[in-house]
């Protein structure tokens, strides 16, 4: 299913970004335990964090909520979601490694 394969990849995106600073977490490991780790660590920010559960809710919904027909218009906007929290996460890891270099002082020769 699209909606799964989409949520799939943020999980990735969390994975990747946590196996970059720790020991990668253990595989069974959801997203919202992911994201709560990679908050932990500094890596993305509180409202990242709602996000993704945000979107959890939505894809278990999707999956496993009463039966009904999901429409094209619903998997576009779920996926356009899942694109905006991916590149939240992508930001806010900009940031995390930003704030951990070394400062680069640039002087002009006299």
């Amino acid at each position: 299913m699209v909606i799964s394969e989409a949520f799939a990849l943020t999980e990735q995106e969390l994975r990747n970004a946590l196996g970059s600073i720790i020991e990668p977490p253990h595989d069974d490991a959801d997203a919202e335990e992911l994201a709560q780790l990679a908050l932990h660590h500094g890596l993305i920010t509180p409202l990242t964090v709602n996000a993704i559960e945000g979107i959890a809710v939505m894809r278990n919904l999707a999956i496993r909520g009463p039966r009904r027909e999901i429409t094209a218009t619903q998997v576009d906007e779920y996926l356009t979601l899942v694109e905006s929290v991916i590149y939240a996460i992508r930001q806010n890891i900009k940031s995390y490694e930003a704030q951990r270099s070394p400062e680069v002082i640039l002087t002009a020769d006299p």
